[in-house]
């Protein structure tokens, strides 16, 4: 709970797992969708378990809690009844990812919540996911450096631009939950929403970030991201597949370079055929 919690109000964590919320589009493949940054600070939290857990349930622990949040990313599944007083259910976490998406921030049980005053009720579904300021591309390398590309462009020029200022920027909340911590709510039920919360939605509420290319450019796109993925997993999971560390970090970044290419291809910009079809 504390580590998602922070990942939302300070700015530094926000840059990783912003990437997360970047889905417009509210899927099972949402809850796959991650920041290349975001897995960086999770040990400084979960390492105190190695006093109380052995690594083996420690892991297990990680591993059920990650598996649990992905049946969570649907519109399909409307209110569950009793279990909504103390689970994260999927029209919790639809609040989490409704901009500004800053509550509900449980991983399995919404009693931390509760207790500590960010929880949001659902009371009807709506189309409405992702950023409050949406991307404009789908590149994925630019979804990555998005957010701290866009503090340094709200910096005042005349301000001096050192090191420890971009740092102080980073390390800066940008949510300011007032401190809360109230047990006792847990032995109330939820009231009931004006709907079942079953229905979808009709249309959506702002425009999507979509694309408009043929359908011919949309399966070669899609076949050379398949190999891009394949060429991927080998250079990172079969030993001795690629050679010394310099080539896999290389074959990584073309890997990225692939991928981004496709990002501007999915956006029109047609001048990335140069580099769209990957070198391997």
């Amino acid at each position: 709970y504390w580590l998602h919690r922070h990942h939302h109000e300070y700015h530094l964590f926000w840059w990783g797992h912003s990437v997360h919320h970047s889905g417009e589009d509210y899927n099972l493949s949402t809850a796959l969708r991650q920041g290349i940054i975001q897995g960086i600070f999770g040990w400084v939290y979960t390492l105190p378990m190695a006093l109380f857990l052995h690594p083996i349930s420690a892991l297990a622990h990680k591993q059920l809690n990650t598996l649990f949040q992905f049946w969570i990313h649907t519109p399909f599944i409307g209110r569950l009844g009793f279990l909504e007083n103390f689970l994260n259910t999927p029209s919790h976490h639809r609040m989490h990812h409704r901009p500004p998406g800053n509550c509900n921030y449980a991983g399995v049980l919404i009693i931390w919540d509760r207790m500590f005053g960010t929880f949001v009720q659902e009371d009807v579904q709506k189309d409405y996911y992702g950023l409050a300021k949406p991307y404009t591309s789908h590149d994925p390398v630019w979804a990555n450096v998005e957010h701290p590309w866009r503090l340094i462009a709200n910096v005042d020029p005349n301000k001096e631009r050192s090191a420890s200022f971009f740092f102080s920027l980073l390390t800066k909340k940008r949510v300011k939950h007032k401190w809360v911590f109230n047990p006792l709510v847990l032995f109330q039920n939820l009231k009931e929403p004006a709907s079942d919360l079953w229905e979808l939605p009709k249309k959506p509420k702002r425009e999507k970030l979509s694309t408009h290319i043929s359908k011919s450019l949309y399966a070669y796109q899609v076949i050379n991201f398949f190999f891009v993925m394949v060429v991927s997993v080998i250079t990172l999971e079969i030993p001795n597949s690629a050679g010394s560390y310099l080539e896999i970090v290389l074959t990584q970044c073309l890997c990225a370079l692939a991928c981004m290419s496709f990002g501007r291809l999915f956006d029109g910009n047609l001048r990335f055929q140069t580099v769209k079809v990957i070198t391997f």
